[in-house]
């Protein structure tokens, strides 16, 4: 039986581009759809598991709307290229 490859808190946190604490949070809320194991007091995730939660969270199978993409809320509603004063 093949292995899975496991990865520690600093490498998920890497391939998924958050910090460590960011998936404390997330263990701590439930998982957030993110599978992990404990081992010795040791909080541990499978690559595969991983890789299934990039594939899941994969907005561009499902369209972008503001609650795939909150930066979007963000944004001014409307844009007045003739308004100088904008700061950016």
């Amino acid at each position: 039986m093949k292995q899975p490859t496991l990865l520690t808190p600093i490498e998920a946190a890497g391939i998924l581009r958050r910090t460590p604490r960011t998936l404390a949070k997330w263990r701590a809320q439930g998982g957030k759809g993110l599978r992990y194991i404990c081992v010795n007091n040791r909080f541990l995730y499978r690559l595969s598991d991983v890789e299934r939660f990039i594939d899941a969270s994969d907005s561009s199978a499902r369209g972008p709307n503001e609650k795939d993409h909150p930066i979007i809320e963000r944004l001014p509603s409307d844009f007045d290229d003739e308004d100088d004063d904008v700061p950016w």
